[in-house]
């Protein structure tokens, strides 16, 4: 198996295993920082309850009705205006995540 100059195998049998781990790495990162957004269904909801005052807190309950349908139109719209919502603040936190724990292999 040819090296490559950061140290990796980058083909071979032990660089296909390496590329899946990375890509379910990554697929893994984008999963929980997905769920960590503060919409209603995900635990992000639940974080940002926790850190907000108790009034301000029962004030956002009433919003906590719509937060499926907030997710659902932007997973669906996907795209508003050439602008991908979820991708722009997803992408952020992953590639620094996957750069922090995966160093060189990303």
């Amino acid at each position: 198996a040819a090296v490559s100059a950061q140290g990796g195998a980058t083909d071979g049998p032990l660089g296909l295993v390496l590329s899946f781990l990375v890509f379910f790495a990554f697929l893994n990162l984008a999963l929980a920082v997905f769920n960590l957004l503060p919409v209603a269904p995900l635990d992000g909801w639940s974080v940002l309850m926790g850190i907000v005052p108790d009034d301000l807190a029962d004030r956002l309950e009433g919003v906590a009705r719509y937060g499926s349908l907030a997710l659902l139109g932007l997973l669906v719209l996907g795209n508003v205006g050439n602008v991908n919502i979820l991708g722009r603040v997803i992408w952020g936190p992953v590639s620094w995540l996957a750069g922090l724990l995966l160093g060189d292999l990303v």
